[in-house]
């Protein structure tokens, strides 16, 4: 075992060999991504529950966020070219960036559409919207620590990602679910209504098959690594 162990050290030593400040600044970007998708469902819950003021703040943080997100981004993107950092790997991690940026996107657009568009979300379908929301946020939050464990080579990675994939299955379902109440029960709702709400339901989901090809591009890597 302890053979084992000193044998996965060494590789991961070459795996990312002089990479310390990538992997601080990978940290970072990580924690501004996820406080974005926070901001992300609290905005839902105060759209619903008709918090518009403190929803209107909700869109202020999250833009912020996905614009320092942004710039992280591109310096995490310059900092791998200018110093010639894992290049058998670059389009990977580079690939893995793209993914979790969009997540920091998705939050924005989601909020930004609700803000615009004004969906009119009846009372008896909120606790469904709530639920989405939350059950694709816990695929991120399995992910983005999968994303950082992978790194600092916890042992955990397996374990979130296979959470990943589960919730991100349960999204389908919570949103399969809700479809067909939208459109088998609500008849008091036009059917171009209900086009405008499953549009809304279509964007949540979003998060979690993000997430689930953040997971996906991970465990690539892991098999690139062993």
């Amino acid at each position: 075992r302890i053979s084992v162990y000193l044998k996965n050290i060494f590789y991961m030593a070459l795996f990312f060999r002089n990479t310390d400040q990538l992997i601080i600044d990978l940290d970072r970007f990580i924690r501004v991504v996820d406080d974005s998708v926070l901001v992300f469902k609290e905005g839902v819950s105060n759209y619903l529950n008709k918090n518009f003021d403190n929803f209107q703040r909700n869109i202020q943080m999250v833009t912020n966020l996905e614009d320092r997100a942004d710039e992280m981004k591109h310096s995490i993107e310059a900092n791998l070219y200018k110093n010639s950092l894992i290049p058998e790997y670059r389009g990977d991690v580079l690939g893995l960036i793209d993914k979790i940026d969009d997540l920091s996107d998705a939050a924005k657009e989601n909020l930004y559409q609700f803000d615009i568009e004004m969906p009119k979300i009846p009372a008896e379908m909120q606790d469904d919207y709530m639920q989405l929301t939350e059950v694709s946020i816990l695929s991120v939050n399995e992910v983005l620590p999968a994303v950082s464990g992978f790194f600092h080579n916890n042992g955990d990675v397996p374990a979130r990602i296979s959470k990943v994939y589960f919730y991100e299955k349960e999204v389908d379902k919570i949103a399969y679910k809700l479809k067909r109440k939208l459109f088998k029960e609500m008849h008091t709702l036009k059917f171009s209504e209900k086009i405008h709400l499953r549009y809304f339901a279509l964007h949540i989901q979003q998060i979690s098959d993000i997430a689930k090809k953040i997971a996906d591009i991970i465990n690539i890597l892991i098999l690139k690594r062993m």
